[in-house]
C-alpha cells in the first residue's frame, strides 16, 4: 500500500502545474468587466462574449487584444460576436 501511495505522489509531483487548473476549450472566464470564452489552448485564444454586469459606457470602448484568466495565463482575443453597442 505504501508503494502505491508513493508512486501516486511521485506522479502527481511530476505533472506540470498547468494540468491541475488549466482552462479547456469552451470554458469561460472574466476579468471583472469583460467575459471571454476559450476557443484554443495551443495557442491560447479567446473570444469576447460580453460584459459580466450591466455597464454604462460613455465614449469609445475598445475590446482588448489580450486577456488574462484568474491564474494569470494570457490569451489573445481573436473573435467577438456580431453585436451592436449603443
Amino acid at each position: 500500500m505504501k508503494q502505491k501511495l508513493l508512486a501516486l505522489l511521485l506522479i502527481a509531483l511530476l505533472m506540470p502545474t498547468s494540468m491541475w487548473a488549466a482552462l479547456a476549450v469552451g470554458d469561460y472566464f472574466d476579468d471583472g468587466l469583460l467575459k471571454f470564452k476559450v476557443t484554443s489552448i495551443s495557442p491560447n485564444e479567446v473570444s469576447f462574449c460580453g460584459f459580466t454586469k450591466v455597464t454604462d459606457i460613455e465614449g469609445v470602448f475598445t475590446i482588448p487584444s489580450s486577456a488574462k484568466d484568474t491564474d494569470g495565463n494570457s490569451y489573445s482575443v481573436k473573435t467577438m460576436p456580431s453585436i451592436v453597442l449603443i
